[in-house]
């Protein structure tokens, strides 16, 4: 098992000076689907395919209602589910409105077990590309 990554080439936007630079970036070949997770759950528990689907459908509503009840959810080793939001700034706090806010997004904080898995992560290139030959 080995995380697929190939090269890319970006612009650091905090060091637009360095110009584009070579970086790492995974590379996703597939995808695993809610149905695919829902069997692979119920081949490792005592719950039918059904069951586990019911569950995970529970939970994302209700991860839905506790967040926009301004809850973080916490999920065990798991991690948590909380919410974030972004804003334009203003100099004095009573000028702040809320058309201010520009927009939500969920943040998910991997708990401890998933963040170990990270440390013995094995890496295999998927492509590299050629550096463009320069003409001097």
């Amino acid at each position: 098992m080995a995380i697929k990554y190939t090269v890319v080439q970006r612009e650091n936007p905090a060091h637009r000076e360095m110009g584009k630079q070579f970086l790492a970036q995974v590379k996703y070949t597939d995808e695993t689907t809610f149905q695919q997770i829902c069997e692979m759950i119920s081949l490792r528990s005592l719950m039918t395919r059904s069951d586990v689907e019911t569950v995970l459908s529970a939970l994302i509503q209700i991860l839905v209602v506790q967040t926009m009840n301004s809850r973080a959810v916490q999920l065990g080793e798991f991690g948590s589910v909380s919410l974030a939001m972004r804003s334009e700034p203003v100099a004095d706090p009573k000028d702040f409105k809320k058309a201010n806010i520009r927009g939500l997004h969920y943040v998910f904080a991997p708990g401890a077990q998933l963040r170990s898995a990270l440390q013995g992560a094995r890496f295999k290139a998927f492509s590299v590309p050629k550096t463009p030959e320069v003409s001097e």
